[in-house]
């Protein structure tokens, strides 16, 4: 049995268009990769179809697509500190969250 090799099927779809883009989705996520220290993954989808109007063919015809897609790193947002007043609500006035804080100042030596 001899098996084409998958990169000569590939080259094939799309014109090569598939294969530029996954191209594209490798450069864009070793970017990212390296500016945030976090993994990136790139999913390459392959489908294979017999086209309905050639199933009774006695020779076999099959449809193929593909796509890339890829799921970036992103910077960590920003992280907002609220308190919880006394009707339940999220406030950014911390003030009733600090004097609810068990703190008491202590002399040196004491």
């Amino acid at each position: 049995m001899n098996i084409r090799s998958a990169q000569a099927t590939l080259n094939e779809i799309r014109g090569g268009e598939l294969l530029e883009e996954i191209a594209t989705h490798i450069h864009e996520a070793t970017a990212a990769v390296n500016e945030h220290q976090k993994k990136a993954v790139i999913t390459i989808t392959l489908e294979l179809d017999m086209p309905k109007n050639m199933k009774n063919l006695s020779d076999p015809y099959l449809v193929m697509t593909g796509d890339c897609s890829s799921k970036l790193p992103k910077a960590d947002t920003a992280q907002t500190l609220f308190s919880v007043d006394a009707d339940g609500n999220l406030t950014r006035d911390l003030q009733r969250a600090q004097t609810d804080l068990p703190l008491s100042i202590k002399k040196a030596g004491t």
